[in-house]
C-alpha cells in the first residue's frame, strides 16, 4: 500500500536511524516510488517491493525484527469506489481505494498479520476511513492481540488513524511453546446443556470442586433460579477439542430500586498444557465481550494467577474483597511466638476472659433474640425488602435464591443464625454459616438497615457458637461500605488478606460503581 513511497520516504527523510522497507501490488506504483526514493537520495535506507501487502516480507529476516508497521491502506467500500468523483478515480488505480464490500477486508488482515512481524514492543499505526473507528477498535479490542490501542482523531472528533501496540505474541508467549500462536486458538459459544460431560472434563483439569463435579453442573447450570449460564470454550482452529472454558453466572442485583441483570465470571480453566498467558487471555477479552452483551455489569474474582489475565483482558479493579478473621481459640496462634506447652496452658485462659467479655457486652439485652435454623423462609424476603440502601449495589437475597444456594447445594451444608425481634418475630439480621475445619465461615450475612445495632448481637452470637463448636476461628469475607467495615472491626474481627474483585460495564452505561457503593460477600462470587 506505499503508493508514491510518501510515508517510506518522509519516515527515512526524518528520522535518519531508520531502515525502511516498504511494498504495493501495482508494479506501477513501485516503479514510481524508486523514482521518488532517487530523488531524494535515500536509496541506502530505503527498499521498496512488489507484493501483496506484508507478503513480500514473509521471511525468517522481517519475522519478529520490526519496530514500527506503517499504513496507509484502502478503506472504501467498492459500491462507494464506484460512485467516487472523477478527478480522484481517474488518476489512480481501482486497487488504491478498493477496501472491500464494507471497506475493511485490508485493514482486517493488517491487524491479524502485523504481530508476525512486529518485535516485542513494536507498533502498528495505520489510517481508517470515517465511521470506521469504533467497529475497527472493538475488533482489535475482540482479537486478544495487542496490549494496548489508542486513537487520533480530526478536528471534528471523527477518528482517522489507529496505533496498536506492543503485540502479545513476543511478550506473552516468549517462554511458551509455538502451539501457542494466536492463530491455534479459536473462541466459540458453548451449548451449555448439551455440553456436560466437555465441561466437567475442563473442570477436573483446573478447578477444585472436591470431585463433585457433575453434582456442580447439575445445580449451578441446571437448577440456577436465575437461568442457565453462559460459558465459551477455547479450543484449537481444527475444533476436535475443547482446551479451554469460561461462563458468566447470573445474578439480579439491585441498586436505586432497580434490578440489574448482572454477571458473575465463573470456572475459567485452561488445561494445563495450554496454561500460558495467551491462550487465557484470548478466552477471557471474548467472555468480557460476550458477557457485556447480556448484562448491565459483570464482575469476578480472579485467583492470584490469574489476575494479570483479567487486567488486561479489560476489567478494572474496583476494590478488594477482605477476608475477616476472630480469633476464638489462640493456641495455635500464640504457639507460632512462644513455646507450645506455655501456649497450651494460658490459651484457655486468653479464650474464655475474651468470650466472657463478648457474652457480657450483650448482657441484658431482650429486644432481640438468636435463633437457628437448617433454611430460610419467607421473613428473609421481608428483612431483604427492608435492606435497601440508595446507591448501594446489592445481589437479590431472598429465600428462594438462598435456599438454592446453601440448602440445596452439593457442597458443604449451612446453617442460618437469625437475630429476630422477641416482640413481633420481625427478621432483623442472618448468618449463613459452615464450617471450614476448624474455622466458622460466614458466606453471607445480612442486618436490617433501620436496625444496624443488631450486628454487633450478630457477631457475638457468631463468636460465641463457633467457641461452642471448638472452632479456632470466625470468619468472613467482604467488600462495601466503610460503615460495614467499622461493625467488623468492632466485632473483633481482622482483615487477613486481600484479593482484588474486577468488573466491567458495556459501552455507554454510567461509570463503574466505587468501592463504597457495593455489597459483596461470599454468595456473590464463583463457587
Amino acid at each position: 500500500c506505499t503508493g508514491s513511497g510518501n510515508l517510506a520516504l518522509a519516515l527515512a527523510w526524518h528520522e535518519p536511524r531508520a531502515r525502511v522497507w516498504a511494498s504495493d501490488l501495482s508494479e506501477e506504483a513501485v516503479s514510481l516510488a524508486r523514482r521518488n526514493l532517487a530523488l531524494l537520495g535515500l536509496a541506502d535506507r530505503v527498499e521498496f517491493r512488489t507484493g501483496d501487502l506484508l507478503e513480500p516480507f514473509d521471511t525468517t529476516e522481517f519475522h519478529g525484527s520490526v519496530d514500527l508497521l506503517i499504513c496507509n491502506p484502502p478503506y472504501i467500500s467498492s459500491v462507494k469506489v464506484n460512485a467516487l468523483p472523477a478527478e480522484i478515480i481517474a488518476h489512480e488505480p481501482r486497487i488504491a481505494f478498493d477496501g472491500g464490500p464494507l471497506g475493511i477486508r485490508i485493514l482486517l488482515r493488517l491487524i491479524s498479520e502485523a504481530p508476525r512481524f512486529l518485535r516485542d514492543g513494536g507498533w502498528l499505526a495505520f489510517e481508517i476511513g470515517l465511521g470506521q473507528g469504533p467497529g475497527i477498535l472493538k475488533r482489535i479490542e475482540q482479537s486478544g492481540i495487542y496490549a494496548d490501542v489508542s486513537e487520533i482523531a480530526d478536528k471534528s472528533g471523527q477518528i482517522r488513524a489507529i496505533i496498536a501496540g506492543p503485540p502479545l505474541k513476543d511478550d506473552v508467549l516468549r517462554d511458551a511453546p509455538e502451539t501457542t500462536d494466536r492463530r491455534k486458538y479459536t473462541v466459540f459459544v458453548a451449548n451449555v446443556m448439551m455440553e456436560k460431560a466437555s465441561i466437567c472434563s475442563l473442570w477436573r483439569s483446573g478447578l477444585n470442586a472436591a470431585n463433585l463435579y457433575e453434582a456442580k453442573f447439575d445445580w449451578y447450570y441446571q437448577s440456577n433460579p436465575d437461568g442457565v449460564p453462559n460459558a465459551l470454550f477455547l479450543s484449537g482452529n481444527d475444533g476436535t477439542q475443547a482446551v479451554g472454558v469460561a461462563a458468566v453466572g447470573h445474578r439480579r442485583m439491585r441498586f436505586n430500586g432497580d434490578i440489574l441483570r448482572a454477571g458473575i465470571l465463573v470456572d475459567f480453566v485452561v488445561r494445563p498444557e495450554h496454561r500460558t498467558l495467551f491462550p487465557a487471555l484470548l478466552l477471557q477479552r471474548q467472555m468480557r465481550h460476550f458477557a457485556l452483551q447480556t448484562h448491565q455489569i459483570v464482575w469476578g474474582l480472579p485467583n492470584p494467577k490469574a489476575t494479570a489475565v483479567f487486567g488486561r483482558a479489560g476489567y478494572q479493579c474496583i476494590g478488594q474483597m477482605v477476608r475477616y478473621v476472630r480469633v476464638l481459640r489462640s493456641s495455635e496462634y500464640l504457639a507460632r511466638y512462644i513455646p507450645r506447652w506455655i501456649s497450651r496452658v494460658i490459651s484457655p485462659i486468653i479464650d474464655w476472659s475474651l468470650l466472657s467479655a463478648v457474652v457480657l457486652r450483650g448482657f441484658g439485652a431482650q429486644e432481640y433474640i438468636a435463633q437457628w435454623q437448617n433454611r430460610p423462609d419467607a421473613r428473609f424476603n421481608d428483612l431483604w425488602e427492608r435492606s435497601a440502601k440508595p446507591d448501594q449495589l446489592i445481589g437479590v437475597r431472598d429465600d428462594q435464591y438462598l435456599t438454592w444456594r446453601f440448602v440445596d447445594s452439593p457442597f458443604r451444608a449451612h446453617s442460618f443464625l437469625t437475630i429476630v425481634s422477641n416482640i413481633d418475630q420481625r427478621l432483623v439480621g442472618y448468618a449463613a454459616c459452615e464450617l471450614l475445619h476448624q474455622t466458622l465461615f460466614v458466606s453471607d450475612f445480612l442486618v436490617d438497615a433501620n436496625a444496624p445495632a443488631v450486628s454487633s448481637q450478630l457477631w457475638r452470637e457468631l463468636a460465641r457458637e463457633g467457641f461452642r463448636r471448638g472452632c479456632t476461628s470466625l470468619s468472613t469475607r467482604f467488600l462495601g461500605s466503610e460503615q460495614v467495615q467499622r461493625q467488623l472491626r468492632a466485632a473483633g474481627l481482622v482483615a487477613r488478606d486481600k484479593s482484588p474483585l474486577y468488573a466491567a460495564v458495556p459501552d455507554g452505561m454510567p461509570p463503574l460503581l466505587t468501592e463504597p457503593q457495593w455489597y459483596l460477600t461470599g454468595v456473590d462470587l464463583d463457587v
